[in-house]
């Protein structure tokens, strides 16, 4: 295992881009996590510049370097749930279903009105649910509130916007 530490005390043997990670590395001592301290993208994951063109989630670079190659169907996730973590028993295989379920657990997903496509806001919801039942009619509610046939019957089915009551 190639645990974090200064650029001078990583032996020799190492690859450069070993080199460039190692040293980026803090111990957080509270949570055990060896943090990632450069670049990150949008969603906190750290990366380096790898194989030319390529740019590499340094979570991926510690689990294949410590536990061996990652198969094509398959994801690195993080037990800490902390993206700039690369400490290796921090992590674990799964695959895109594992990883989606993972994020839904830890309550990481974005629904509702956080979502970035959604249209309606949770009182608008409300309001459709109640509009509906005193009997308004599904396309009565889609001109009123500028949305889909689909979205209407989504929301009123509870297959959509399950968490507003």
């Amino acid at each position: 295992m190639f645990p974090p530490c200064e650029p001078k005390a990583i032996p020799p043997k190492y690859t450069k881009l070993e080199v460039r990670l190692w040293s980026r590395i803090e111990v957080n001592e509270s949570s055990s996590c060896w943090e990632w301290q450069g670049p990150v993208n949008r969603k906190g994951y750290g990366s380096i510049n790898g194989h030319y063109p390529r740019r590499e989630f340094v979570h991926r670079l510690s689990w294949m370097w410590s536990k061996g190659e990652i198969p094509t169907d398959l994801c690195v996730l993080h037990k800490c749930d902390n993206p700039r973590c690369v400490n290796p028993e921090h992590l674990f295989l799964g695959s895109l279903i594992d990883n989606a379920l993972d994020r839904d657990r830890k309550g990481r997903c974005q629904h509702g009105e956080t979502h970035y496509i959604s249209k309606l806001t949770e009182n608008q919801v409300r309001e459709i649910r109640r509009l509906r039942g005193l009997g308004i009619l599904y396309s009565t509610l889609v001109r009123k509130f500028k949305v889909s046939m689909s979205t209407i019957e989504d929301i009123l089915m509870g297959r959509t916007w399950k968490h507003v009551s």
